[in-house]
């Protein structure tokens, strides 16, 4: 595999714990002297790299090898091992060998538990039995055997570290950077210092495993020895520093070592933001309690905690603390300028309008987090944002579509490519944990008290970026009700659907404070504009019992002109308090103009396919996307998906789905909150096309002699119903068809064992190919690709409720989402070098070439994209290794069985891969090698008819030959 930094670095530390580390060579049969495989190629001591061999002792054909870089080999080809869900199968591989060494290194270590990591690898590869067809292939030459490492240990002399340890270990952190240490490490050696040779000084973790060395000092007469300690950074888990005494034989253990806890001397390189105070919660005068906000530092990286201190006059006082959670506030690097980026209530908004190409902007933050996209609209695959590891792209989106981050570090990445640009996206972005509080306790006040907010990394602080804010005293006997007795929130869902009308329940959550009934009398709600100044009426609500909320019902309001927010005061006899102010949302409803359906051109019976054209609402103000279903009697049956709005623009939909006889098309506008009830009804007729010649071939479309036949299936009829039955001529014994006449050709004819097919899903980019095509045929998408087709025998199963009978064709439940998604994970698992997002399934079809009369083949046309970012020479070294692998499956055998046994199914046939690149010229994504000639299978078209039947006429030779080999012998 490909080399990890984190990887790394992890193999590194467990090496300093003596911990040994066994790696697979790799099943791409590649020399890894000149192709390293990770992490069996790390120059770690502790690695050990195996190769895998078969039963007679030769390297097995898929495994990787190196004179240089692999140690030993190990069987690996039909190993009989265990597999999910409590079952067994015989497997092959580099990572079955690895764990036949992995055994062997752990019975010599249960024979000799003495023995260094060193010493347990030094034995493993003494003792390999040499084999021929090794010596140019592993750096051993040879192969593992148990009994001569067993041997080699009983006879390998016992290791004979020190006895003397040292005494004692100080240290003190000099470096003002949090999470590095540096200063002066000063070790006491023991009185009997003979059986040492120097002393090593290491980060001890919390579970007491000596960790990577960090310093070391030879042995010297003086009592004690001083190690200089320069910006080191501290491990994750580390939590002491450990000093042992080492000779040439071994180091003593870490029980035994001289240790300390490590002391982090840390500066914070930030402090708070804004500093609130909540209002005085205690009635009496000269008593102050109640609710601080702060804001946290924007990178909490370097600040452990908070200190709050109260301020009255000169004297300063200490209150308690707020820790911080590792926030990070949102920070972009990249091509930042071309984002739009607004901030309201916390929320920020990030938008992106048509954008171009070769754009890249990261963003930065932490979680917890929610992140909503309410507009997106990319060109697939190449395009896309990539929100906490969640890629987003292309045009079917279902909006909203909300992504929940978790916590810690996280990015949202937004890259486009150097080809095409389109519509942009919208995505909004709520942090949890912005905001934190402290709640101060009943202190004396006067005129000048103050709540002073420092940042702090443990014992050190941050004055110079303090923050403080004044607070003022409450007395209930002279003055109106504090910030502290408004109400937590006000909520107020507007069910007007009209602009500049609101009617709803506005719900006033009451403060959590004690008193709130003697403090406030009433409280006062009204509108006011941007500025806060009142509009229009008002209304009071007065405190009623002890009901946690107060309610307000408004029935068809008019919104005053400029009215902004929702404005809430407390009042007693003694005047009105401070207003709350809460942002009022007029929510418009508004449902398409407009909407037409451009007709089926789906030939199959009850499926559609066809383009949506919707004219946008009159006010499209927050539309997000126009939702389409299918319905029945203006009721929602099923969603077939969302297309993002764009303004006053009209915008398209395209379809491909199931459909019901009765049903129509139902088009609404989709709020953030909800999708309308009522849109725009568009009547459906389900265009079938029939050949009456006794085969039946009008559910895949098959070719005929008409000239529409080079357009990529036959004409239509022109009342666009099946065709009614044909009626005998006279003088013709079969009789004759009226209408045109279906081409004739003995390799189109349907057999019975495969003349049966019912379209699954399909790619848009397939265009009009017919249904029926062998995984061979290249589509012009201007890309270098890898076409192949895989039938997985008996995976479908019949439709329950289906009539049955020779007149009756069945249908099959196509595979879900997930498990279309679940076999390309699993054909990218099989293939060398290949990415989940690297094979798409374009096209998926049921035949019925099996036995059972309730169940058929799944046959999927799928391809393989190359890898981004990649030259032309790279992109033909993937696509050769990755058409290997895919001949190897074709051909059945192991290769075959063990994806077979992935897919959970007993047979699989898989077709013979086609390379195919883009012509030359500026399109396409890159240029990989272009193919010197064209593909046996498709012919250099002289007119559009011939560009589609020629390759169609290839693809179903192909698709024949192939599922008659497959019903024949099958891979087993």
């Amino acid at each position: 595999g490909g080399s990890s930094s984190a990887l790394r670095v992890a193999i590194e530390r467990v090496e300093h714990a003596g911990t040994l580390f066994l790696a697979a060579a790799g099943n791409d049969g590649l020399n890894n002297d000149e192709l390293p495989s990770y992490p069996a190629n790390y120059p770690m001591e502790n690695i050990i790299s195996v190769a895998s061999t078969t039963q007679n002792g030769d390297l097995s054909l898929f495994s990787c090898y190196g004179k240089k870089s692999v140690d030993l080999a190990a069987p690996g080809s039909d190993i009989y091992s265990t597999i999910p869900n409590g079952k067994y199968a015989s497997l092959s591989g580099t990572s079955m060998a690895t764990p036949h060494v992995a055994g062997v290194a752990a019975m010599v270590w249960m024979m000799r538990p003495e023995f260094s990591m060193v010493q347990v690898k030094e034995i493993l590869l003494r003792s390999t039995v040499p084999e021929k067809a090794l010596e140019n292939a592993v750096v051993t030459g040879g192969r593992l055997n148990a009994r001569r490492a067993l041997a080699l240990a009983a006879i390998y002399p016992a290791p004979r570290p020190p006895i003397h340890a040292p005494s004692h270990l100080t240290f003190v952190d000099t470096n003002p950077a949090v999470g590095r240490i540096g200063g002066d490490a000063v070790i006491t050696t023991p009185e009997d210092q003979s059986d040492v040779e120097h002393y090593s000084l290491h980060f001890l973790s919390s579970a007491g495993v000596l960790m990577e060395r960090i310093g070391r000092a030879n042995v010297s007469n003086q009592p004690s020895i001083q190690l200089t300690l320069a910006n080191l950074t501290i491990p994750r888990f580390a939590k002491k520093i450990a000093a042992v005494a080492v000779n040439s034989s071994g180091r003593m253990p870490a029980e035994t070592a001289a240790v300390l806890d490590i002391e982090d001397y840390g500066v914070p390189q930030d402090g708070p933001g804004a500093v609130a105070f909540k209002g005085d919660a205690d009635v009496r005068g000269g008593v102050v309690s109640g609710e601080v906000r702060l804001r946290r530092a924007g990178n909490e990286a370097t600040v452990s905690h908070y200190n709050i201190y109260w301020q009255k006059g000169w004297q300063k006082n200490l209150l308690g603390s707020v820790p911080a959670i590792g926030f990070l506030a949102t920070r972009c690097t990249g091509d930042c300028a071309v984002l739009n980026t607004t901030r309201e209530d916390g929320v920020q908004r990030y938008h992106r309008e048509a954008y171009g190409n070769n754009e890249l902007a990261v963003i930065t933050f932490s979680g917890p987090a929610k992140v909503k996209i309410t507009k997106f609209l990319t060109e697939s695959y190449y395009d896309y944002l990539e929100i906490a590891g969640n890629r987003v792209s292309g045009t079917d989106v279902e909006l909203p579509k909300v992504v929940e981050v978790p916590a810690g570090e996280q990015t949202i990445t937004w890259l486009s490519d150097h080809s095409e640009g389109e519509g942009g996206w919208t995505f909004e972005l709520w942090q949890e944990g912005e905001q934190a509080s402290f709640s101060l306790p009943g202190v004396q006040a006067d005129g000048t008290s103050k709540v002073e907010v420092v940042a702090a990394y443990g014992k050190t602080e941050l004055w110079q970026a303090a923050q403080s804010c004044q607070v003022s005293d409450f007395d209930l006997k002279t003055m109106p009700p504090s910030e502290a007795f408004l109400p937590s929130s006000v909520d107020f869902p507007d069910e007007h659907v009209d602009q500049g009308m609101v009617s709803g329940t506005m719900t006033l959550h009451l403060p959590k404070v004690e008193n709130v009934k003697s403090v406030v009398t009433s409280y006062v709600v009204y509108f006011a504009d941007l500025h806060g100044n009142r509009l229009g009426k008002e209304w009071h609500l007065p405190i009623e019992g002890g009901r946690p909320t107060l309610e307000l019902r408004l029935d068809a309001v008019a919104l005053p002109m400029g009215a902004q927010w929702i404005m809430v005061s407390g009042e007693n006899s003694a005047g009105r308090g401070p207003p709350l102010r809460s942002k009022l949302v007029d929510i418009v409803r508004s449902r398409p103009v407009h909407a037409n359906f451009s007709g089926d051109e789906d030939p199959v019976e009850l499926q559609i396919e066809g383009r949506v054209m919707i004219t946008p609402a009159q006010n499209p103000t927050n539309v997000i996307a126009y939702s389409i279903y299918l319905a029945k009697d203006a009721q929602k049956r099923t969603l077939l998906g969302r297309v993002a709005a764009s303004g006053s623009k009209a915008v398209t939909f395209k379809l491909h789905a199931a459909y019901k006889a009765g049903q129509h098309l139902l088009v609404v506008s989709s709020y953030s909150d909800l999708d309308m009830e009522e849109g725009v009804v568009i009547p459906v007729e389900d265009f079938v096309e029939a050949y009456n010649d006794g085969y039946s071939w009008y559910d895949w479309g098959g070719y005929g002699s008409h000239a529409a036949a080079g357009a990529g299936r036959p004409s239509r009829p022109q009342n666009r119903s099946r065709p009614s039955a044909p009626r005998a001529s006279p003088g013709s014994p079969g009789g004759s068809q009226q209408g045109p006449r279906r081409l004739r050709e003995f390799w189109l004819e349907p057999k019975r064992s495969i003349n049966d097919f019912q379209l699954l899903w399909s790619d848009e980019a397939l265009g009009s190919l017919p249904v029926l095509t062998s995984g061979r045929l290249p589509r012009e998408t201007g890309r270098p690709a890898i076409f192949c087709m895989l039938i997985i025998h008996g995976f479908l199963r019949k439709t329950a409720g289906d009539a049955s009978g020779p007149l009756f064709r069945p249908q099959f439940v196509p595979p879900s989402v997930e498990q279309r998604q679940g076999i390309a994970e699993t054909l990218a698992d099989a293939l060398p070098g290949v990415e989940h997002g690297q094979v798409k399934l374009s096209l998926g079809r049921a035949s019925r070439s099996v036995t059972p009369a309730d169940s058929a083949d799944l046959v999927i046309d799928f391809e393989i994209l190359p890898p981004r970012k990649a030259t032309a020479e790279s992109i033909q070294l993937f696509f050769d290794r990755v058409e290997a692998k895919l001949i190897l499956l074709s051909q059945g055998g192991v290769a075959a069985s063990r994806l077979a046994s992935s897919l959970v199914s007993r047979r699989i046939s898989m077709g013979e891969p086609q390379q195919v690149a883009p012509p030359s010229g500026p399109s396409g994504h890159g240029h990989a090698r272009l193919l010197s000639e064209q593909p046996e299978n498709v012919a250099t078209p002289s007119s559009d008819a011939q560009k589609v039947q020629l390759p169609v006429l290839a693809g179903v030779f192909g698709l024949v030959a192939l599922m008659a080999a497959g019903s024949e012998s099958g891979f087993r």
